[in-house]
């Protein structure tokens, strides 16, 4: 049965396989009663009536029944972990080079019902895929043990990719950084800490709240000047999406880091803010480098203009032009 129904949204959600792109829940099986489940008892209902599928001769050794090429199908996506625990979905040997094919075949063409069913995404001001967002921490003089002089540690960067939604880049924000209390956001206006207005803050993804609701709480009742957010799963690239139009007001930025980097970041906070020193913070969204890494067609490696229809890649995250 196809995971793609969000439980805290209480919709599907097609743009991503893993979570939701509205409140980053994971994506589960959708009730009982939804379309997914009919379409499962009807692909059921026809593999019991015409168990061979296309004439496919049985002797060569491939699947005809719909149940167990549906279960192949299940089993062909897997995962790899990558530097820091995170992890990049990874589609199955032969659908990266042909020569990878069982059966000898090698000449086996994308199909173009799955194609057809990529989602299409049109580049706009605010899109992800055309911006480069670095965060910079500033970590406070430490004395030299040795001559007893004050030193200044190397600040600890962090890649970040920039939501879809609030202030389009380019941007670039200097402040001190502090966690969010509580660390998603999802309490009561009477129980927020205010003691760290006027920062740029930290939240985690989680506590059902969407994207957009946690940076108008960060607004709102911080004060505060930009909101990172910390993935706490390992699916990345991820890229926040405001489908529920709630960020009209929001005038801050929001970026968000991969999970190995927040368990990081919330790690540094946490150490610092009990000793009571103060971290500074730097966010700097920019348009991608035009001698490439971004913001290009894996193709023809043109670069997107506004308003070029594109398709992401579900497993990579390559995006590359519709025509293309």
């Amino acid at each position: 049965m196809t995971s793609n129904w969000c439980e805290t949204c209480e919709e599907t959600c097609q743009d991503h396989p893993t979570v939701c792109t509205i409140c980053g829940d994971t994506l589960r099986s959708p009730p009982a009663s939804s379309s997914s489940q009919r379409l499962e008892e009807a692909v059921t209902f026809a593999s019991a009536t015409n168990n061979n599928v296309g004439g496919i001769p049985a002797n060569l050794g491939i699947p005809t029944n719909i149940s167990e090429i549906m279960q192949q199908v299940r089993q062909t996506t897997t995962t790899t972990t990558a530097v820091g625990g995170d992890m990049w979905e990874t589609p199955p040997p032969e659908a990266l080079d042909p020569n990878n094919a069982t059966h000898n075949n090698k000449s086996r063409p994308t199909s173009k019902e799955c194609i057809q069913r990529l989602p299409r995404l049109t580049i706009k001001p605010n899109s992800a895929v055309l911006h480069d967002v670095m965060i910079q921490i500033v970590l406070p003089p430490s004395i030299n043990k040795e001559d007893r002089t004050m030193k200044r540690p190397a600040p600890i960067s962090y890649n970040a990719m920039v939501a879809e939604f609030g202030p389009v880049p380019p941007y670039s924000i200097k402040s001190s950084i502090a966690l969010a209390n509580p660390i998603t956001g999802a309490a009561a206006s009477t129980s927020y800490d205010t003691t760290t207005k006027h920062s740029i803050l930290y939240m985690e993804r989680g506590g059902g709240l969407t994207f957009a609701t946690k940076a108008l709480h960060a607004q709102q009742h911080y004060n505060a000047k930009a909101l990172i957010i910390g993935n706490n799963v390992s699916v990345w690239p991820y890229i926040m999406r405001d489908s529920k139009n709630e960020s009209n007001k929001l005038s801050i930025p929001i970026v968000m880091i991969k999970r190995s980097d927040g368990n990081s970041l919330r790690r540094l906070l946490e150490t610092h803010k009990q000793s009571k020193s103060t971290l500074n913070c730097s966010i700097t969204a920019t348009k991608c480098n035009s001698n490439g890494g971004g913001g290009e067609c894996v193709v023809c490696r043109e670069h997107f203009d506004i308003g070029d229809v594109v398709i992401r890649l579900p497993f990579c995250s390559h995006v590359f032009h519709e025509s293309c």
